[in-house]
């Protein structure tokens, strides 16, 4: 894989955090965690400092290994105007579509769009916790409590409104990869309660505010916080 990028880390001065919450993600069960290297930048024979060197997102066997004709997506807090992307009644953010190329309207923007609109609306439909046609028909259970844990032991911020999914034809919604945490570990500038290490974050995000309602959620939760806690050395 040919593309990666430099992160300046420019809101935390440790540069400690997205390190720390990658290596969290590596003890994870996520399919993937981006890899990162710390280096010191040198340009034209000028020292510009450090920097992380680490893996662009991109759908690939080595990265995010989905097939080609997938979809890579991710509710946006920075949306620009070249952006492909489309909407969904509880997501507070644009939802872009990362992969494939897509052209506002075609078929596979049209597959993707119908898809997360039918998740969002079973998720807030009377039924959501029915075992065969609820949500988790939907989206898959196991990555979406993974997510949940993972960000609520960071505390990130960012998440409130921004961050990536993956969904497969006629496969399931899955949360991940994990990404950008120069704001978490009680770095925020503007979430007071992302600081605090008591308390929920995500519980006030629409989705979460549902999720949160389903039991079988808050167990495997509850055993995911566990299996971290276990490993808090």
């Amino acid at each position: 894989d040919k593309n990666w990028v430099l992160l300046a880390n420019h809101y935390d001065k440790t540069m400690a955090r997205n390190a720390l919450a990658y290596y969290i993600s590596t003890l994870s069960n996520a399919r993937y965690t981006p890899r990162t290297h710390f280096v010191e930048l040198v340009l034209n024979g000028e020292h510009l400092g450090t920097y992380q060197i680490a893996d662009k997102l991109q759908v690939d066997k080595n990265r995010v290994n989905i097939d080609k004709k997938d979809f890579l997506l991710e509710p946006d807090n920075h949306p620009s105007s070249s952006d492909i992307s489309f909407t969904v009644e509880h997501l507070t953010r644009p939802v872009k579509i990362h992969n494939p190329d897509v052209s506002e309207g075609d078929e596979d923007y049209n597959y993707v769009k119908n898809a997360v609109q039918k998740i969002d609306s079973v998720l807030f439909s009377d039924n959501f916790l029915d075992p065969d046609e609820g949500y988790k028909k939907y989206v898959d259970l196991p990555s979406l409590v993974e997510w949940f844990v993972v960000t609520e032991i960071v505390k990130n911020p960012s998440n409130r409104s921004n961050w990536y999914m993956t969904y497969e034809r006629e496969g399931k919604l899955k949360m991940g990869p994990f990404w950008d945490y120069d704001l978490a570990f009680a770095n925020s500038l503007w979430l007071a309660e992302a600081n605090l290490t008591e308390g929920f974050l995500m519980e006030i995000v629409p989705w979460f505010t549902q999720i949160l309602k389903d039991p079988e959620f808050i167990q495997m939760a509850k055993e995911r916080f566990g299996y971290f806690y276990a490993r808090k050395d």
